[in-house]
C-alpha cells in the first residue's frame, strides 16, 4: 500500500497547484457576475470602470522584461541553490546518508548555474541601457 501512496500523492500535490487556483478564480468571477446581475434586475446602474475591468481581466498584459528583473529572479534561482547545497550539507551531516551528498550537490548546480545566467544577463542589459 506505501509504494502506490507516494504516487497518489504527488499527482494529488500537481492538481493541487494547477487546478484549484483556476477553481477558485472561476468561482471568484461566477460571484461576481451574479452581483451585477442582480444590480442590474434592480436598476442600479454598474459604473463604466467595473465592466472595462471585467472585460479586460482575461487578457494578460505584455511584461516587459528589464534587467533588475533578470537580477532578481538571478537571485531566487541563486537562494534555492543554495538552499540544495544545504540541504546536501545537511542529509550528509548525520551519519549513514553520506553518499546522499554528491548528488544532490549536483542538482544544486541547475539553479545556481540558471541563477548566475540570469544576473549576468541582467548586468549585460543594465550596461547596454547605460550606453544608449
Amino acid at each position: 500500500m506505501d509504494g502506490i501512496l507516494v504516487p497518489i500523492s504527488f499527482f494529488a500535490m500537481l492538481a493541487a497547484i494547477f487546478v484549484l487556483p483556476n477553481y477558485f478564480k472561476s468561482r471568484e468571477r461566477i460571484a461576481l457576475q451574479d452581483t451585477l446581475r442582480a444590480a442590474y434586475q434592480n436598476g442600479q446602474p454598474v459604473p463604466q470602470d467595473v465592466i472595462d475591468a471585467i472585460t479586460k481581466g482575461g487578457v494578460k498584459e505584455i511584461t516587459i522584461h528589464s534587467p533588475v528583473r533578470d537580477i532578481r529572479g538571478g537571485i531566487i534561482w541563486l537562494a534555492i541553490g543554495i538552499g540544495f547545497g544545504c540541504f546536501a550539507w545537511a542529509m550528509s551531516y548525520g551519519g549513514d546518508t553520506e553518499e546522499a551528498f554528491w548528488p544532490i550537490l549536483g542538482m544544486a548546480c541547475i539553479p545556481v548555474t540558471v541563477g548566475l545566467a540570469l544576473v549576468a544577463m541582467g548586468f549585460v542589459g543594465l550596461a547596454t541601457q547605460k550606453k544608449s
